[in-house]
């Protein structure tokens, strides 16, 4: 899930810090499978930290960084393909029936037997680091792309991969998921987010109990409570049932005040991670929770209302008071 919180954003870069922990062998080289499939279909760059993978997983990597312990020292920085002709070339030949990586690990770990940290912290800086010091100012001595070029680039992007071709010429950003603030349009934002509301009320049967089955039970009782008090000459007693009535719709809400404060916490984590807005979070809980509990608070006042045999030609006036009351 995490994973797909930072993949779902279309982000340009992402870190995975040991995203493998507590998986099984096979779960870890699905994960590892995943992570490498939407790197080359989404052109995302994507660093991983790992620990002991099995050697299925150690050949979905294109390239090795290799730390040493406790300094973090760099020893290798390459094509993972490449990483066991220079150890053997820096006179550490891979083992058979060993662990690539296991083997990699053992040699960069001061205190074990076969540590060779600090010749291969050397062997870097002779060997490799020239070469990468090189594209490093190669990369800053070419020009950038302008914002327009990356557009074009991007556009070009999505047509290689099926998407449609645009007519108009000047590309603008809200054509590109990518390069949006947020990756979904907002009535796609709008449609998830109902859609998972509706399945909270379906496996969390609790929350329509409160917004609808309670305020038919109090509805029932108020409406005994106060029975048939309208056919009395109004007085007194009539604006006490009256006030009491209209008070209790108006606490109609309370219940859910937990559910909501719970629901901020989540908006707030997910719209930091621009999943979506604030504005279509609101919408999509006065679609479903104010709405449900607005019809709640209508039923019970409907069965309140003629229980307690008031006029039926005030009805649509006490409606409209329930309403700016709820």
């Amino acid at each position: 899930v995490t994973l797909a919180r930072g993949v779902v954003a279309k982000p340009s870069m992402l870190f995975c810090d040991e995203p493998t922990s507590g998986l099984s062998a096979t779960d870890a080289e699905l994960c590892i499978a995943a992570l490498r499939t939407l790197a080359k279909r989404l052109n995302v760059l994507t660093v991983v930290v790992i620990h002991q993978p099995r050697t299925e997983v150690v050949q979905l990597f294109d390239t090795l960084v290799l730390l040493t312990s406790n300094l973090g020292r760099m020893t290798y920085f390459g094509p993972m393909a490449d990483a066991p002709a220079y150890m053997k070339g820096c006179g550490h030949s891979l083992p058979e029936d060993v662990n690539s990586t296991d083997w990699y690990l053992d040699l960069v770990t001061p205190g074990l037997a076969p540590d060779a940290s600090g010749g291969l912290a050397e062997a870097f800086v002779a060997r490799l680091k020239p070469g990468i010091e090189g594209l490093v100012e190669l990369a800053l001595a070419t020009k950038a792309q302008t914002a327009v070029e990356m557009l074009q680039a991007a556009h070009r992007q999505a047509v290689a991969h099926g998407r449609p071709e645009k007519k108009e010429k000047n590309l603008v950003a809200s054509e590109h998921p990518w390069l949006r603030s947020h990756a979904a349009p907002f009535d796609a934002q709008l449609r998830m987010l109902l859609w998972r509301k509706a399945c909270m009320l379906v496996r969390d049967p609790v929350l329509l109990v409160l917004q609808v089955a309670m305020p038919l039970v109090f509805g029932v009782f108020l409406g005994l409570v106060f029975h048939g008090i309208g056919n009395q000459e109004f007085g007194i007693p009539t604006l006490q049932s009256i006030f009491i009535i209209m008070t209790m719709i108006g606490f109609q809400s309370v219940p859910l005040v937990p559910t909501w404060i719970e629901e901020r916490l989540f908006m707030k984590l997910e719209t930091s991670e621009k999943l979506y807005t604030e504005s279509a979070h609101i919408l999509a809980g006065f679609l479903t929770t104010s709405l449900l509990s607005l019809v709640g608070a209508t039923c019970q006042a409907l069965i309140i209302y003629f229980l307690c045999a008031f006029p039926a030609k005030h009805l649509p006036t006490t409606l409209g008071w329930i309403v700016l009351n709820f």
